[in-house]
């Protein structure tokens, strides 16, 4: 008489537990003049391409005829893909009464893309 084979069990997997170790707490940019913004540290790909996005505009502004180049619009849009990315709805009304100019809003999103992304600007 033949015997049957018992079934096997399978065999159990283990894995290890591995931590990323995310920082997901705002990023917090001091301007200097009494504001401390807290941005999103985690943007959602179209925040994160808006900015992008306002920034490559801003920067081809140089190459277009002055008259063409609509500086008020770009910048405001620049204003507002940063508005976005601000984590606290009290901020959001601040940036809005601030009314930072050209080099200041560049130069707050040339501060907070590096310290979200780990990747520096030029």
């Amino acid at each position: 008489m033949a015997s049957k084979a018992s079934p096997k069990k399978p065999a159990e997997m283990q894995r290890e537990v591995v931590t990323v170790g995310l920082d997901l707490s705002p990023i917090q940019l001091d301007t200097g003049d009494g504001n401390v913004w807290e941005f999103n540290s985690d943007p959602s790909p179209a925040e994160f391409g808006a900015l992008q996005d306002t920034l490559s505009e801003f920067s081809q502004m140089g190459k277009q005829d002055p008259e063409e180049a609509n500086i008020a619009e770009t910048i405001q849009r620049l204003s507002d893909a940063m508005r976005a990315l601000l984590v606290r709805e009290d901020q959001r009304r601040e940036w809005d009464k601030v009314s930072y100019g050209i080099m200041a809003v560049q130069n707050i999103a040339m501060v907070y893309i590096p310290a979200m992304t780990g990747v520096p600007t030029k």
